[in-house]
């Protein structure tokens, strides 16, 4: 849905993955893609630090917060 710019869609489905996997980074990551273009940076930067937490070295999701981070 992130992909063809459907973020509520989005939202809702990534929203479902993370309180059912809450322990897998990608979700995490896509979450917070889709909060930032609906413009929830705040909410944003949570996602993305938490797959950051989850998987210490993934480096698009440690890019996005740096990102959010500036704004």
């Amino acid at each position: 849905y992130a992909n063809k710019q459907r973020f509520d869609d989005a939202l809702r489905f990534l929203s479902k993955a993370v309180r059912l996997g809450p322990d897998e980074p990608l979700s995490w990551l896509n979450l917070g893609v889709s909060l930032e273009a609906k413009g929830d940076r705040k909410g944003a930067e949570a996602a993305y630090r938490q797959a950051i937490v989850l998987q210490p070295d993934f480096i698009r999701a440690q890019e996005y917060l740096l990102r959010v981070s500036k704004h």
